[in-house]
Parts: structure tokens; sequence; C-alpha cells
């Protein structure tokens, strides 16, 4: 091979690596996508998605898991996190239904103090499943009922 060709498929291998970094890191900046775009995937009350969890766990988790659900309900409290996220439980009518536990994201609430413990509130968020709780994240409130 000549020298000058050899020069030339460096430079053009350097260009796509560089290429290459430049996409992985933006792609690594790239916010995720916002729970209020689009339409939600589910529309449930509190006691609908504990219900579902109850009743079969798998069907439920192959069912919500990962999917944005716009869920309604009545606050059973309010928390904050490790990092101050803050944090929602849903009361459940029957004691032996699973709590409802969402994890707001912290611009989710515009006014933290809009909400109160027995306000009946929809909030839109995605599910990750049940461990002792199902457990939904990246909630964003909706509007109190």
């Amino acid at each position: 091979m000549k020298k000058h060709t050899r020069g030339k498929w460096r430079g053009i291998l350097a260009g796509c690596i560089l290429i290459g970094v430049l996409v992985a890191w933006y792609m690594f900046q790239k916010a995720p996508a916002s729970v209020l775009d689009g339409k939600a995937d589910y529309s449930l009350t509190s006691a609908q998605l504990a219900e579902a969890f109850y009743a079969d766990e798998t069907a439920a988790s192959t069912k919500y898991s990962g999917k944005v659900i716009e869920l309604c309900g009545r606050v059973a409290a309010m928390s904050r996190d490790a990092v101050q996220s803050p944090v929602i439980s849903f009361q459940q009518a029957r004691s032996e239904l699973p709590l409802i536990t969402c994890v707001m994201e912290k611009t989710g609430i515009p006014d933290a103090t809009i909400i109160q413990q027995q306000d009946s509130i929809c909030i839109r968020v995605v599910c990750t499943g049940k461990l002792m709780d199902v457990e939904c994240n990246r909630g964003v409130f909706i509007k109190k009922m």
C-alpha cells in the first residue's frame, strides 16, 4: 500500500472514531423523555394497579413494568427519598393489597404544598414492578380530583 493511501485511511478511521465518540456523548447527555410526552399506556386507579399485582404478580409485571401509567388515587403519605425527591404513597382499601409507592421527578410537583395527605390526585408514572410494594418512578403531578 502506498504511503499517502495509508495516511488517507488513518484519517478516515480517526474521523469515524470521532463521530462515534460524539454520537455516544450526545446519547449519554440526552435527558430521558418526559412521561408527559405522548399518551399514557394505561389509565388506572391505585386500587386497580394494586389488585392486578395482588392477583397475579407475574402477569401484572409483564403488563405494566416499564409502561407509562396515569395513576389516580388517595394519598396515604408523602415523604422524600435519599436524594430528596418527593415520594407519594397511595392508600389501599384492603390491608392485604400492596402499597403503591411513586418517586416523583424533582420538578414533577410544581409546588409540593399543593398535595396533602388524603388528597385525591392523578399523576403520571413509569411502573417498575413489585418488590415489597408496587414501585413507580419518574412521577409527574397531573391534577387534584
